[in-house]
């Protein structure tokens, strides 16, 4: 802008002085002075660009370790069953995927600082060649109009995060339409045009509400805002004009101070490459601190005496559950009352009962995901909320209903039961084959290294039952890696009757000597176990081997008779169909 002006100063010198003058010798001189700032501007821009992407890219790595820190911060789950944490969390996540994400709006303050830069560069142009009122004048004009479009860039954000449940809708039903899980019923019931009805209704509703809030953030703020830097662009460039103020600048300056004047307005202009980009980033970033403030508030107390949390130590004598009370927040009644448990250490105990009897909810509490509203449960002796949590989570080995099925390889989805063994091969084959894994395993194309999912290339997929071995492995491997109990909790509650005897055999043959717990709601699947609890309605109602249980006929007996009947009925009919 300056040397670019002073050319434009020169050039009636030089014209009248000839190419010999030395009007033209500085004509020229200022005209490779600007060509030069040029080409350093843009030498410098792919520099800015490469700083932005470093910044981008580090500020974006420690939030997400900041993410993944709140979020197992917490030694148990409720707090992250909570809705609106549950929101702010799912929120983040969907933040950090965004192209503004908290580090995209670090990066796009260098561009902004770049803005700013120049307008302040611009001010005092205008202030030491012309007049520090007209410099007043251009730069509240370029300010009013940039603080509304920060206004509205904020304001629409915001209204994004105050409409995520209309959103939600909108974009659940979008994906349903044209989701492959239901095309099948889609066709056969004939959704399609309802679906698409419903979505065209929920997309409009939404989309309505975010016009009217842009029209209230943008259209109406802007009339007055325009008018400003208008009347005060007007003023700064008048003043040019005006004999008393500019009449005696010269050419050059003259041209300077227009455009720098310009240059301030343009400080107005919403600027595409930052404004949206930080405001974005900065909510989800708030998203990210209301994770972090309600995980820190659930933070788990001793109950003994306040002091620091101990080590874990494995289970060497019994768990015990002393007059448990527990219930879900917002329920009307406790899932436990009174419960009374005492497991011996290197039995095998199977917890049976109807849905709702509270069997997965002990399971939760033992692996201290909640913690009981009253009671305790303690491991020798010593309360486990002494234990330090993470600690005692690592003494327990699950295979869970809902067990990981993850798209890495087939070592990895086994050496994740102990994270220190990911790497021994060794030991990771051993626990393969005392489940039988090994075999089918072995036979992929990449043997373990084999990549447990067809959306990868070179990957591959496993039956059900062969995912429920990977997983039984993954738990001996956390046996091997320092678990001291062993929890399978209705992992195989799709399979019938018959595979899922032969399983929960298998995986007490594979756990003998070790503190095992078998949760099912089919009793006749669990009668080799030790020692077997019926749970109705938060309590024990039996308590007995299988033998002692069917003695007693109680409902145990009624169950497993009952169950003993459909499964005979089942394989009767297998056999007759060639099976």
């Amino acid at each position: 802008m300056v040397f670019s002006s002073a050319a434009v100063g020169h050039v009636g010198a030089a014209a009248a002085g000839g190419t010999g003058s030395a009007a033209w010798g500085q004509l020229q001189t200022a005209m490779g002075l600007a060509a030069g700032a040029l080409v350093v501007g843009q030498v410098l821009a792919p520099v800015q660009r490469m700083l932005a992407w470093v910044i981008q890219y580090r500020v974006d790595a420690d939030i997400y370790r900041r993410l993944m820190a709140t979020n197992y911060s917490a030694p148990g789950i409720a707090v992250m069953e909570r809705p609106e944490v549950r929101s702010a969390l799912d929120e983040a996540v969907a933040g950090m995927r965004r192209f503004a994400t908290p580090g995209a709006a670090a990066a796009a303050s260098l561009t902004l600082l770049a803005r700013y830069t120049g307008f302040v560069g611009a001010l005092a142009l205008i202030g030491v060649r012309f007049s520090w009122l007209g410099a007043a004048a251009a730069g509240i004009g370029g300010l009013v109009l940039r603080v509304t479009h920060r206004r509205g860039a904020n304001a629409y954000s915001t209204a994004i995060v105050d409409t995520i449940a209309q959103r939600r809708r909108h974009f659940f039903l979008s994906d349903q339409c044209l989701s492959p899980a239901i095309g099948k019923e889609s066709r056969v019931f004939g959704l399609a045009g309802w679906l698409a009805d419903r979505g065209e209704e929920e997309g409009l509703g939404y989309f309505r509400m975010l016009w009217g809030i842009r029209s209230g953030a943008f259209i109406r703020p802007f009339v007055l805002a325009a008018t400003v830097t208008t009347v005060g662009g007007a003023l700064a460039l008048a003043g040019l004009a005006w004999p008393a103020v500019g009449g005696g600048l010269s050419v050059g300056s003259t041209m300077l101070v227009a455009q720098a004047v310009i240059g301030a307005l343009g400080i107005g202009a919403s600027f595409d490459e930052s404004d949206y980009i930080i405001s974005y980033g900065l909510t989800c970033l708030r998203h990210i601190e209301q994770v972090e403030a309600a995980t820190a508030a659930a933070q788990p107390v001793p109950a003994a005496d306040g002091l620091p949390a101990v080590p874990a130590p494995p289970v060497a004598e019994s768990i015990r559950f002393e007059d448990v009370v527990f219930a879900y927040p917002g329920a009307d009644r406790p899932v436990l009352s009174g419960f009374t448990l005492d497991l011996r250490a290197g039995t095998s105990l199977a917890v049976v009962g109807v849905n709702g009897a509270g069997k997965t909810t002990l399971i939760k509490l033992l692996c201290r995901f909640y913690e009981p509203q009253s009671g305790r449960i303690s491991v020798d002796g010593a309360d486990v909320r002494d234990f330090d949590a993470a600690q005692w989570q690592r003494r327990v080995a699950a295979v869970f209903q809902d067990f990981g099925r993850y798209p890495l390889s087939a070592a990895d989805n086994i050496g994740f039961g102990a994270a220190e063994l990911v790497a021994d091969r060794a030991a990771v084959a051993r626990a393969a084959e005392r489940v039988a894994a090994a075999g089918f395993l072995e036979g992929l194309d990449r043997g373990l290294d084999t990549t447990l999912s067809r959306k990868y290339q070179g990957g591959t997929d496993l039956s059900g039952g062969q995912w429920q071995r990977v997983a039984l492995a993954r738990a001996m491997l956390a046996v091997d890696g320092g678990a001291s109990v062993l929890i399978m909790d209705e992992p195989t509650a799709s399979m019938d009757v018959r595979a899922e005897a032969e399983f929960i055999d298998n995986f007490l043959d594979l756990t003998r000597g070790t503190t095992t717990v078998v949760v099912s709601h089919r009793f006749a699947t669990v009668r080799r176990a030790d020692r077997i609890v019926v749970l109705d309605g938060g309590r024990i109602a039996e308590d007995g081997t299988h033998a002692e249980l069917m003695e007693l006929d109680g409902q145990y007996a009624r169950m497993f008779a009952l169950q003993s009947a459909r499964f005979a009925v089942a394989a009767g009919a297998g056999t007759e169909n060639g099976s």
